[in-house]
């Protein structure tokens, strides 16, 4: 037997930190930093300069107005209007108001509405070339497509339209056993309309601590699917829609550790602060050139006054943007400052996440302009 030599183990000790220190140098980190750089899109005298959700495809960006019920599609390098896909709300070719829209190519540009459950494909002609009816399950009552708030695009394969649900069920009377049946995404068969549940579902812990908002963020690339709730720190994903959907840490540094939930009996000032200004988790975003997350995230505002509440629907605070790789391990985060961001427009290209610099509030904010900041991942080391 050695001689227990206190020498070793000090010498070991040194090691074991040279080694740790070591891996840390190899370690690279990152920044995100605005970069001064900017597009621009003109619009016309009626468009409004915040967007209902965009999706670019190279060398166009595809911006949803849902007030004039339009498409509008611009040229990202010229920032000039290339068309508009005018739709109609009633009628033979009516399609009610849009909500959601996926574009596959400029022959095939799936939309979905709010007031009806038909999946319409059409063109750069505005022309619909098809209708495919769907039922869904009693509990929900449509698909939410959304690509600005609770970014959540479709995403099609093997001739199914896959996409977030909407639940048609009161949040506040909401116990977790009845939550852990309401499926979180569903596929459309485009041929035949027959609808299939997928099973994912919200967190089996999500409930425990209160009433929570029933927000999620679902991003598909492929057979990959992750996940963003509003009110969870961790993300979730699975690699195949077969695989269930497994936790990863993802908590941001800004918010706090127990995030925050609302009782049954809740007045509607209580719930608005709860729901305008408490700590939450927002959208997701996929990086498809650089295999990144982003996620936005909301730390908590001392605000109570209702007036001030409602302000922020359209002239939202502080925010966090978080980056995550392409195996949800978070690579590094920032807070911004209200008043220069409108954060429910982004759009990503090859240079990375362009975010809209139209906030009510910012100096630079002009009318007859949407105007986006590229935001730069830098590596520091």
């Amino acid at each position: 037997m050695h001689p227990k030599n206190p020498f070793f183990k000090l010498l070991f000790g040194f090691l074991l930190l040279l080694i740790s220190c070591d891996k840390q140098k190899n370690e690279p980190t990152y920044n995100l930093e605005p970069s001064g750089k900017f597009l621009k899109f003109e619009l016309d005298t009626i468009s409004s300069n915040q967007s209902n959700g965009f999706q670019f495809l190279d060398p166009y960006l595809f911006s949803l107005d849902l007030n004039s019920n339009k498409v509008q599609i611009f040229d990202v390098y010229s920032g000039k209007t290339v068309k508009n896909l005018q739709f109609e709300r009633e009628g033979p070719d009516g399609v009610s108001d849009i909500f959601g829209f996926q574009v596959q190519s400029l022959d095939s540009i799936y939309l979905l509405s709010i007031g009806s459950k038909t999946v319409f494909l059409t063109d750069t002609t505005a022309q619909i070339v098809h209708k495919t009816n769907f039922e869904l399950p009693e509990s929900v009552y449509n698909l939410f497509l959304s690509r600005s708030y609770y970014n959540s695009p479709p995403w099609i394969s093997d001739g199914k339209l896959y996409g977030k649900t909407r639940f048609d069920v009161d949040i506040k009377t909401l116990t977790q056993e009845k939550l852990d049946q309401l499926p979180l995404l569903a596929g459309i068969d485009l041929k035949n309309g027959a609808m299939e549940s997928v099973h994912y579902h919200f967190p089996p812990d999500y409930l425990n601590s209160g009433q929570k908002q029933l927000e999620s963020s679902v991003i598909q690339t492929g057979e990959k699917t992750v996940v963003s709730f509003l009110g969870d720190h961790r993300l979730y994903f699975s690699d195949n829609l077969k695989e269930p959907l497994l936790p990863k840490e993802g908590r941001s540094q800004f918010l706090e550790n127990i995030l925050p939930s609302f009782s049954r009996e809740t007045s509607s000032p209580e719930f608005a602060k709860y729901a305008m200004a408490s700590s939450r988790y927002g959208s997701l975003v996929y990086d498809p050139y650089k295999d990144l997350y982003y996620r936005f995230a909301f730390p908590t505002l001392d605000i109570d006054e209702m007036e001030e509440l409602r302000k922020l629907m359209t002239e939202p605070g502080p925010f966090v943007l978080m980056v995550f790789d392409s195996d949800l391990t978070l690579l590094t985060e920032r807070k911004f400052e209200g008043g220069r961001y409108f954060q429910d427009n982004f759009f990503v290209t090859e240079n990375g996440l362009y975010l809209s610099i139209n906030h009510p509030q910012n100096p630079e904010n002009k009318e007859d302009f949407m105007t986006f900041e590229l935001i730069e991942l830098t590596q520091v080391n």
